[in-house]
């Protein structure tokens, strides 16, 4: 069964294991994460009602479920956007690091709702921050789950080393679901909402594209949030 965390032998070996797998977490995880703050800290707030068309802000809002949704492959939650980052711990160079073998990132319709109006966010050129709840990891000693073989299966990655064990993998997941509080970034164009198929009480649609400023940017990040607008 596949475990939240693994056992070594040696203590010490263990304690060096997590201290290495933490220092490289932290090094890609915050710069990902500051390069997304740090844009969204440059934009000026705005309530999704006072964008005129081509403005460029940042909202604050809570997910509904207006439209497409997915699941995630992981935790098989149901959301509008998910990111799954798979990593393998496995020596290169001159010592064993933890080497990024899929990067998958699929979104529906990711609508939010700030109770001034409703948004939908063009998530093509986005830079994207997810909060990663869910990191999971098996080794050799592991029989991995059904739906965990058929992830790896479909990216093209064979669960197991020459020998027949199973590699030692981490799986990451983050995602936006129903009733989460996000923020996010860009330039604003007012759509009819019949035109984005969506199933919301707004005959007309805030669309956050990336604009001049070639980015959208998404995050769930707390510290991002501003302020929170309750919404559905």
């Amino acid at each position: 069964m596949t475990k939240s965390f693994l056992i070594l032998t040696d203590g010490r070996a263990l304690f060096g294991f997590l201290v290495i797998a933490l220092m490289i977490f932290a090094r890609f995880f915050y710069k990902r994460r500051l390069i997304v703050l740090r844009a969204l800290r440059t934009t000026g707030l705005k309530k999704i009602s006072d964008f005129k068309d081509n403005d460029v802000g940042k909202i604050t809002g809570r997910v509904v479920y207006g439209g497409e949704t997915v699941f995630a492959p992981i935790s098989k939650r149901k959301c509008v956007y998910y990111r799954v980052i798979v990593e393998q711990y496995k020596y290169q160079g001159k010592s064993y690091h933890w080497i990024k073998i899929i990067d998958e990132e699929r979104a529906g319709d990711i609508v939010m709702h700030d109770n001034s109006g409703y948004a939908v966010i063009d998530p093509n050129k986005s830079k994207n921050f997810l909060t990663e709840d869910v990191i999971q990891f098996s080794d050799s000693s592991d029989t991995l789950t059904s739906s965990l073989e058929s992830y790896l299966a479909k990216h093209d990655v064979d669960s197991r080393g020459f020998f027949g064990a199973h590699k030692t993998l981490r799986y990451k997941e983050g995602i936006l679901e129903k009733g989460e509080v996000f923020t996010v970034s860009g330039e604003g164009q007012w759509n009819e909402t019949k035109d984005h198929k969506l199933n919301i009480p707004s005959g007309k649609v805030l669309v956050i594209i990336p604009g001049k400023a070639e980015h959208v940017y998404i995050t769930d990040d707390p510290e991002a949030s501003e302020v929170v607008h309750g919404g559905k």
